[in-house]
This record gives structure tokens, sequence and C-alpha cells, in this order.
């Protein structure tokens, strides 16, 4: 009872290793029960006990060490038996605790929390982590400010207001510097925002004039000029010199934040009140993380905005507009963790490509994405950890039975050893992807289950039933009356049972393999006589599969009706046919009468597809003629020539589509310095364009340059409304020239273009509003624009930016301003030229599919 005796049976002597002190039960005994060497360690052996557990006994050493084994026993002292399967699975025998299980995958596997004596966090929460260029790892921790891990020193710092300038231990995000990598940005929500030296650990917080003292961060970030960010959930992004000291721009400003910004006071992130962070991509884009819109791509240069958003049954676009993380992989690619699933977005190209992760039961929200140096993607989700293949789209699933903390980590990062690091709410892991173990094991597959549906009978073993054929192979012979079946299977995996995937076919019956996830239950019914084979597959919690499975042939018999015995009873019958005979007659005279009444009916349809045909050619005439009256009437209202002033220079240029799209210009000059100018186009084609145009023209020709723009539209649209023509609406811009500006309106046209003799700079004017006849009482803006000597304005129809190529390419407002500002310095006359070369070149050999018209006016004085 005191421990195991040696016995040398060369020396006839015996050796007595005595249990270590303090081992003994509650009862103050210890019985050895079995003695077994290990199959995995070739010089341990178990020493399983009745009242102490088990003991590990080093027999090179002779010495007991610890068991690995005494933490998992749950509180059993009696062990009976320890078996090691191949999978790596320990199974342990008790008699106290039942049957025991145990796997031990965490030799690269490291758990801290607040309650471990290496590393103790000041906080379990951990929601945020990333690596310094001190190689450092930085942490934000719940209500504890933030953690700073040394991984050489294998110590923990606690940056909080109780230690530093810190203002609060809510800390929302933290960021390295692009300007200044030693620098570490934080935001802390309503208290404010700055930086931490990565060297010093000091806190350097800093306020920013302009921007509300309530203002709430929840992330901020640096550009690559030393620009800062600061980014609210509510009150929109803000873009602040690097002197810290002036707002320079923002997208959003809501009544009650500043108003103090370059662009005038609009939304410009969608409608969007729920920003959650922002990230640069490799072009320095800042991409806008939100709970209800998706992703907004701000383009930093050019000021325009994109929006990736979920749209239902488009399954090219985002699965979710809940974003949890963003993370921009080595190939310039957004992987996006969703609360429906992941997304890999092109920021350039804007296109989707949603992730096929292993299907849940739970939640299926992607909480963050990091890469390890092998390349493969580890994706932390409510399901468990996943590592992802993006190459073969394959992956493989861990939880806490594999070592890691138990629930879901919701950050990580990998540091530059190859090391991933990941934040939960339970703690933080460390661990070398390289070295958690897979298993390799593809698992056997069995049948636990056969029921026979049309008799009820069910067996819990089907090898009975069984017998082989030459080959070796199980023959499973049925009556036809037992041609409906079910059975029950199960994969052979006892390590996270639970992520074991099957799938099976019966082959001469199903057309393909049947993946059926985690159901075990197939039923088949009504099977034709004939051979099938039926496969059952399975795989393993690594999502190794067993693809040779389980093959069974089984043999269906036919019914009675269909053996040779019931075919020569068949023939027999056959012979009382020829007692219809005289029948024959009869059904012959019947087929004559309907061949006649066929060849009838057929001569009807022949004469009615004559007569549509000759009316499709005569309603084809009558559209030629009357496409033709509409581009003469379209022609008639044009100006004969361009107005020659001596202040100003211009031109004008129409061609017209294959089918009439009802274009319109015109001028009215009142004197030298003064005229007004109107560009226009009607969205229907023939006619009805052709009328709309002449009423445009009869209210310009009544137009004076003295009268209101926005009441010349008013009445043009009433009129409009009143000719009753549907859809059909008239867009059009209206310019009044004096002396050193014009007066511009617009109603649905796109925009004009101005550029600027001194700076070549080309300004978009646009008005967003609807066309004429769309709304009785819309209101339209008069905007006034200086036009100075040399400056150039163009004129267009959306029939020259909407233009199509061959390859179905749209020309395009940005390749029409790229034309403009490499001819910004000639004349109207030759610009004009230049474009009508452009869009010859565009259109190719395709038609034209819309009238284009461009107007160019310059101002020489």
């Amino acid at each position: 009872g005191e421990g195991i005796t040696e016995f040398n049976k060369a020396a006839g002597t015996y050796k007595e290793y005595k249990f270590p002190r303090g081992a003994a039960s509650p009862a103050g005994r210890i019985s050895v029960y079995r003695l077994r060497n290990s199959m995995k360690e070739k010089n341990l052996a178990h020493v399983m006990t009745i009242g102490g557990g088990v003991f590990a006994f080093d027999i090179k050493e002779r010495k007991y060490v610890p068991h690995k084994l005494m933490p998992h026993l749950m509180g059993s002292s009696s062990v009976t038996d320890i078996y090691e399967d191949e999978s790596g699975i320990v199974w342990v025998g008790t008699i106290d605790g039942g049957m025991l299980s145990v796997y031990e995958n965490t030799n690269s596997i490291m758990n801290f929390t607040t309650a471990t004596e290496d590393l103790k966090l000041s906080s379990n929460f951990i929601y945020s982590v990333f690596e310094s260029h001190r190689k450092e790892i930085w942490m934000v921790s719940s209500g504890s400010g933030i953690e700073v891990l040394d991984p050489v020193a294998k110590k923990v710092l606690n940056i909080s207001p109780a230690n530093s300038d810190l203002p609060t231990t809510n800390i929302s995000a933290i960021a390295p510097s692009l300007y200044d990598k030693n620098r570490i940005y934080y935001s802390a929500g309503a208290s404010g925002y700055g930086y931490i030296d990565a060297t010093t650990r000091k806190v350097y917080p800093f306020k920013v004039p302009l921007l509300p003292s309530n203002f709430m961060t929840s992330a901020v970030g640096e550009d690559a000029k030393g620009n800062f960010w600061a980014i609210g959930p509510v009150q929109g992004v803000y873009l602040i010199s690097p002197d810290r000291k002036r707002v320079i721009d923002s997208l959003i400003i809501l009544p009650d934040s500043v108003r103090k910004s370059k662009n005038p006071p609009q939304d410009r992130l969608f409608g969007t009140r729920r920003i959650t962070g922002a990230k640069f991509d490799k072009t320095g884009c800042l991409w806008i993380t939100t709970l209800d819109k998706g992703l907004i791509k701000f383009d930093v240069y050019s000021g325009k905005t994109y929006n990736v958003a979920a749209n239902p049954g488009n399954s090219k676009s985002l699965s979710h507009n809940v974003i949890q993380d963003v993370f921009l992989d080595d190939d310039g690619m957004f992987w996006v963790g969703t609360e429906n699933g992941l997304n890999v977005i092109d920021p350039l190209k804007l296109t989707v490509e949603r992730i096929d992760l292993p299907p849940v039961t739970g939640s299926n929200t992607i909480y963050s994405v990091t890469k390890d140096k092998k390349g493969y993607y580890w994706i932390t989700s409510q399901s468990g950890l996943i590592k992802y293949d993006h190459k073969t789209k394959k992956s493989v699933t861990f939880n806490e039975l594999d070592g890691f903390l138990e629930g879901f980590y919701i950050a990580s990062a990998t540091a530059s050893d190859g090391r991933i690091y990941m934040g939960s709410l339970a703690g933080m892991t460390i661990f070398d992807p390289e070295k958690v173990e897979i298993n390799n094991r593809a698992p056997a597959v069995v049948i636990t289950e056969f029921s026979f549906l049309n008799s009820g009978l069910t067996v819990n073993s089907i090898d009975p039933l069984l017998k082989r054929d030459e080959s070796g192979m199980p023959v499973l012979e049925l009556d036809y009356s037992q041609n409906s079946f079910a059975l029950k299977f199960a994969g052979l995996n006892f390590l996270n049972p639970e992520q074991n995937r099957y799938s099976y076919m019966l082959e001469n019956f199903d057309p393909a393999e049947i993946l059926s996830e985690k159901r075990r239950y197939i039923s088949y019914t009504n099977i034709e006589p004939g051979e099938y084979t039926l496969i059952l597959k399975a795989s393993n919690n690594s999502g190794i599969w067993n693809n040779q499975g389980l093959r069974i042939k089984i043999i269906v018999n036919p019914p009675f009706w269909r053996t040779t015995t019931a075919y020569l009873l068949y023939l027999l019958g056959f012979a009382l046919i020829f007692a219809f005979v005289l029948s024959l007659q009869k059904r012959r005279i019947i087929k004559a009468e309907r061949e006649k009444n066929m060849l009838k009916e057929s001569e009807l349809r022949a004469r009615a597809a004559e007569a549509q045909a000759m009316a499709a050619e005569e309603a084809m005439k009558r559209k030629t003629q009357e496409l033709e009256g509409a581009r003469k009437l379209q022609l008639s209202m044009l100006p004969a020539m361009c107005p020659a002033l001596p202040r100003y220079r211009i031109c004008g240029y129409m061609k017209t589509a294959m089918e009439v799209g009802g274009d319109y210009y015109d001028f009215k000059v009142d004197d030298e310095e003064n005229f007004t100018c109107v560009i226009g186009d009607a969205t229907g084609h023939g006619i009805k364009a052709g009328i709309m145009v002449s009423l445009i023209k009869w209210e310009f020709n009544s137009f004076s340059s003295s009268k209101n723009s926005a009441d010349f539209f008013a009445k043009c649209s009433a009129n409009i409304k009143e000719l009753n023509f549907g859809n059909l609406f008239m867009s059009l811009s209206l310019l009044k020239f004096s002396r050193d500006s014009f007066l511009y309106s617009s109603a649905g046209m796109p925009p004009a273009l101005l550029i600027n003799s001194e700076t070549g700079a080309i300004t978009e004017i646009l008005h967003k509003s609807m066309p004429l006849g769309a709304f009785k009482n819309f209101t339209y803006q008069e905007t006034e624009v200086e036009f100075r000597p040399g400056d150039i304005l163009v004129l267009f129809t959306d029939g020259l930016s909407e233009l199509f190529n061959e390859t179905k390419e749209i020309f395009g407002f940005e390749r029409l301003k790229e034309i403009l500002q490499k001819n910004k310095d000639l004349e109207p006359s030759p610009l004009i030229d230049v474009l009508k070369e452009e869009i010859r070149l565009w259109t190719g050999t395709g038609e034209q599919n819309d009238d284009i018209t461009i107007v160019v006016i310059k101002k020489t004085g």
C-alpha cells in the first residue's frame, strides 16, 4: 500500500519505490490496482491505484513524476485502467467517476487571466490587440485601461489613471501612429484622446479646438501625412491637422456639432449614426465601419464616398450590415467580419466574396481575423476559432476542448515572431499556429441502427444480415417488400465529436454525393429492383475525411410479376390481342380523320402567321417615318449658328442617335456681355420628344434674361404635366451670362464642367434636382458662378457621359474630365473636334444609343 516493488530476477533481490509523501487517500491507504507501460512515452509507466488516483513512474530515472492525468480525474481517486487511442485521446476507467476521456493539445497554447500567476491580467475582457514596433503586445482591457505585454521579459504592464495621465480606464480603441511609430494613439470616449510614448509609457492627452467638448470617440487613426482622424459613433469623422490644433475637414456635421468645415453641412456617410471604427487601406483611403450601413470607403484625395453594404438576394454583396472587424492582409484585401459571416472585399474594385465557413447552430458572428506566416487565416467567431485556407477553401474549428479558453474570442493579432495573440471575455490566449495539432486520423464509419420501413423491424447491428461477395465487399440482399429502409450511422472519432461531419450516397439512385453535415440518419423509399452501392463517409473534428468510407452493396430483388415466369404468362396473354383485329379498321379511320384535321389546322396557322408578319412590317414602316419626322423636327429646333460675341467664344455640337432622343440647345443674346444659353434632353424618343423640345423652345423664345429661372422652370414643368405624356420628362439647364459671372439653374441635367484658366482645375457644377414635368411644385435652385477671362465652361447631355463602347463599358465623367484636362488650352471649336474624335474611337463599330449634345463657352475678356 506504500508503492511498487521491483524484482531483480538475476540477483533475486527486491527494491521498493514508495509513493511520494502526502499521496494518501482520505481513508489513509492506497492500493495499487494495475501497472501498465505508456503507449506514447517509452520510459513512462502508469501506476493505477485505489484511493490515490494515478501515478507516473519514470522507468529510466526510477522515480515518480507528476502525472498529466491527475488534474482531469474530476475528483476520482480510484483508477482501474488507462487506454491511449490513435487520435490522442486517453480513456480512463474509474470506480467512482465512470469512464473519462482526456485529450491534451495544450503544448503550444497558453491562456492567461486575472487568476494566472504568470502574466496576470488586470481584466479578463480583452477587446483590442496589436503589436508595436518594439515587439510588445498592446491590449485594451475592459475597465482597466491598457495592458502592455513584454514577451521577452514575460511581464504585463498596466497603464491606467492610477499610474499615469490616462484620463479613464474605459478606453475605446488604440492604434499605432503611421507618422511616428513610437506613438500609440488612444481614444477614451467622452474623456478625449491622446497618445502614449511606447518607450517611456508616458501619456500625452490633447484637446482639439473647435471640436465639441462632448465629442465621443470610438476610434482614432493617423494617415501618412501626419493628419489625425477622430471617429465618433454619432458625431462622425473629423480630420485634424498634424499640429492637432485645427479641424481640417469633416464627413458629417450635426446641428449641435461643429460647423467650421470646408464641406457644406450635409451627411456624406449615407445616413449612418452608428460608426464603430475606421482603417486605412494601402492606397490611403479610409474605410469606416458601421453597425447599420456596412462599410463606407472615403477617398481622402477626391473626397468621394462609396458604400459597400448588404443587398438581400445578391450573393455578391456583404452578408450583413453590422460590421465587427476589418483586417487588411498583405495582398491589400479587406477581410470583413459581420454579424452573419465573413467577406473579402477588393478595395479598388469594391467586389465582395462571401467566405463559406463551417455551418453553425447558433450565431454566425465573426469578430476578428488575422493571418499567420504560412498564409492561413485565423478567424474568431461565436462557434469557435477557425483556421481557414483560402486557396483550398478548407477550414478547421477549435474550441476549449483543444486547449483554448471557453467562450469566444473578439480580438486577434499575429506578432512578428509568428505567434498569435487573442483577447476574449475570459482572458488572453497566446499560441504558435504551427504547433497546434491537427487530428489527421480519418474516422471509421459504422452503422448503428437499420430499420425496414415496410415492416417496422429495427436491428441494432446490420452484420448478421450481410454476406460477402468474391471481392470481400459486404452485400445486403433485400426482397422487394423490403425496398424502403432507414439507417443511422456514426464516425468513430471521439475527439470533439460534435465537429464530425457526414456524407452519403446510394450509387445508381442518388445523382451525387449528399453532404448531411451533422445529420446521421438517412432513409430511402420504394427503391427499384437492381444493384446499388451505399457509401457512408465521415470527417473528424479537423475536417479530415474518410473518403473510402463504409461501402455496402445492396441488391433489391424484383417482385414476382417482374420475374421470368411472369413474363411467360404475359406472352400468353398477348395472344388475346388478335381478338381485337376487327377494331383495327376503325382505329385507322379515326387516325385518318385526325390527320386531316391537323392539316387544316396547320394551314390556318400559316395564314395567321403571314398576316402577323405583314402587320409587323407595316408597323415598322410607320415607326421609321415617325423617327425620321422626329429627327427633322429636332434639328429644326437648333440655332443655325452660335452667337459671335466680343467677350466670348461659343461652339455647339449635336450628334443624333439611330433612335431620336430629343436633345436641344439654344441661345438668346441681350447685348455684348449678356446672353442666355439653354441645353436639355427629353427622356423619350420619336414625335413625343420632338413635341417636348418644341414646347421648351417656344417657352425659351418668350423668356427674358430679367426673369427668374425658377419661374421659367416652374412654367415649363406645368406645361409638360398638362401634355400628359406619362413618364416623359425634360432635363434642362439654363445659364444667364453677365460681365464676370453666370447664373446656373438645372433640372435633372449632368453637371456643368468649369475649367479654371489659372490652375487648370475642373469644377463640377451640379444641382441635385428633378427633370421638368416630374413634379408640379418642385423648387429649383439658381447658383451664381464666377466666370473669369480664360475660363472654359463645358455643357453636355447624358448621351456623352453614358455612352457605351462595344464591350458595354460606359464613357463616364472621369474619362471626360481627363480629356478636358489634357486639352484645356484649346479653343471651343478645336476642343469639340477632340471630343468628337474621342466619341468615334470609343463607340467603334457600335451604335450610338442616345443623342449627344456639347456646348463649349470660353470667356475671352
